[in-house]
């Protein structure tokens, strides 16, 4: 009976270990994709104002 139960709780713990591992994996992967996802929207605002001001302007 307590090899069953020994058994049980190394799988319990390894389960949970694993689970740990992928919220972190997780979570790192949503917060790179957030900072790129702000790098990206920042060059895209950069971009526009400077169309705006340097190709629609010059068009005046």
């Amino acid at each position: 009976m307590t090899a069953e139960k020994d058994e049980i709780k190394g799988a319990y713990e390894a389960g949970y270990e694993a689970g740990v591992k992928a919220a972190k994996e997780s979570a790192y992967a949503r917060g790179y994709q957030a900072g790129y996802n702000d790098v990206i929207q920042r060059e895209i605002q950069s971009h526009q104002s400077y169309f705006k001001r340097y190709v629609l302007e010059a068009d005046k």
